[in-house]
């Protein structure tokens, strides 16, 4: 992910050619466009997220416990033995409202760090790779 995202900060025909190519396997692959477009996929995701929300509203100070945001939301949804797909919310879940602005501290402290890292790079190829961090750090959705 991070040489695509430097790759088309670095290039401009990297992004048609990405685009292009992500056309004709939407369009060439049955089972990625019936997997986009099923509407239990997105019903199921919603149903997590608001479970996951009933968890983590109000949001307490220290939070239930590492590991544990599965196990709750499994009480609220029986069926479900996931975590709940988005990484913001499982640390409020687990972490509480302080875990969660230490996670954000982090995630700005290293964005920072990449960013002057490639501001003070001398040479511009070795700049690009201070940035290829930067996918790496974003929370998965």
């Amino acid at each position: 992910m991070a040489s695509l995202v430097v790759g088309l900060l670095k290039r401009r025909w990297l992004a048609f050619l990405a685009l292009t190519v992500a056309a004709l396997l939407l369009a060439g692959v049955p089972l990625l466009r019936e997997r986009l477009t099923a509407s239990d996929s997105v019903d199921w995701r919603l149903d997590l997220w608001r479970a996951s929300w009933t968890l983590a509203w109000p949001p307490s100070l220290l939070g239930r416990g590492l590991g544990t945001a599965h196990l709750y939301v499994n009480q609220l949804l029986p069926k479900v033995d996931a975590p709940p797909h988005n990484d913001y919310l499982k640390d409020l879940i687990e972490t509480g409202s302080l875990g969660l602005v230490a996670y954000g501290v982090s995630l700005y402290a290293l964005l920072r760090h990449a960013w002057l890292a490639y501001r003070a790079a001398q040479d511009r190829i070795i700049s690009w790779r201070a940035l290829a961090c930067w996918p790496s750090c974003w929370p998965a959705w």
